[in-house]
C-alpha cells in the first residue's frame, strides 16, 4: 500500500516539477538561435566540391559571429557552415579556414584523454575537428570530422546513443574533403534512416556545431591542453519548406 502511494505522490511530484520548468525550458528553446536549412532544389554531388552550393545560406562560425561562443579559449580558424535536405538525405557543406593546421587521425577508441589530474577532455578538442551533434527527445547523435590538408585526413567517427544509454547501430555518412589552395572543403551526407529519424517541413532538431582549433601539431598533449581553442554554436537547425 505504502508502495503505491509513494508512487503516486512521486508522480505528482514530477507532474509539478514539469510544470514549473516547462516555461523556463520553452524560454531557452525560444532564445535559442536558428538556423533555417533549406529543401535541396539542385543535384548535390559528394565530391568535396562546392560549386552547387555558391547560391546557398551559411552559418559563419568564427570568433565574433552571432551565435557563436568561445569554448576555452577563441579559436582563430572559421568555417562556413551549409545545410539542404531532402526526405532521404541531409546534406552539409564546409568550407574552412584555418593559419596552422594540425591533422590527427583520433579513432572512437581514443575520444578521451585524461590528464595527470585526472581531468577528462574529448581528445578531438586538441586538433582541428568539426563536431555536429544533434539531440533528439530518444537519442543523442555525436559525430567528429577533420579536414584533408597536405593528404592527410580526413578522419572521423560518430556515435549514436539512445537516452538509456545503449547505443544504436549506424553506418558512417559519406564524407568527401579536399584542400584547395590551402582551405579546407567538405561535402557530407547523412541518410535520415541512419540518424534513426524522418525529415519533414518545420521540423527542428537541437543541434550543437563546434570548430575546434589546434594550432600545435606535433606538442604533447600536456602542453596543449592549457591551451586548448574551439568555437561553438548552440541552437536549432530547422527544415524549411
Amino acid at each position: 500500500m505504502w508502495l503505491v502511494y509513494n508512487t503516486a505522490m512521486r508522480s505528482r511530484a514530477f507532474i509539478a516539477l514539469i510544470v514549473v520548468f516547462s516555461p523556463l525550458a520553452v524560454a531557452c528553446a525560444q532564445n535559442a538561435p536558428v538556423f533555417d536549412i533549406p529543401k535541396k532544389t539542385v543535384g548535390i554531388v559528394v565530391d568535396g566540391f562546392l560549386d552547387e552550393w555558391t547560391n546557398l545560406p551559411g552559418l559563419s562560425l568564427k570568433a565574433g559571429a552571432p551565435g557563436v561562443q568561445a569554448v576555452e579559449k577563441p579559436a582563430d580558424a572559421e568555417v562556413l557552415f551549409k545545410a539542404v535536405w531532402d526526405e532521404e538525405n541531409l546534406y552539409v557543406a564546409l568550407q574552412w579556414k584555418d593559419d596552422v593546421w594540425d591533422i590527427e587521425n583520433i579513432p572512437r577508441a581514443q575520444a578521451v584523454w585524461l590528464s595527470p589530474e585526472h581531468q577528462r577532455r574529448d581528445r578531438n578538442l586538441f586538433y582541428d575537428y568539426f563536431k555536429f551533434s544533434i539531440r533528439e527527445l530518444e537519442y543523442d547523435y555525436l559525430f567528429w570530422v577533420s579536414p584533408r590538408i597536405n593528404n592527410r585526413g580526413s578522419f572521423f567517427w560518430q556515435r549514436l546513443l539512445e537516452k538509456r544509454g545503449s547505443e544504436r547501430a549506424t553506418s558512417a555518412p559519406a564524407v568527401a574533403a579536399r584542400d584547395i589552395n590551402g582551405v579546407a572543403t567538405l561535402e557530407i551526407r547523412f541518410q535520415w534512416r541512419e540518424l534513426k529519424t524522418k525529415a519533414k517541413p518545420g521540423k527542428t532538431m537541437n543541434a550543437v556545431l563546434l570548430v575546434s582549433d589546434g594550432d600545435q601539431p606535433g606538442m604533447p598533449l600536456e602542453v596543449k591542453a592549457p591551451n586548448l581553442k574551439a568555437l561553438e554554436w548552440d541552437g536549432v537547425l530547422r527544415l524549411a519548406k
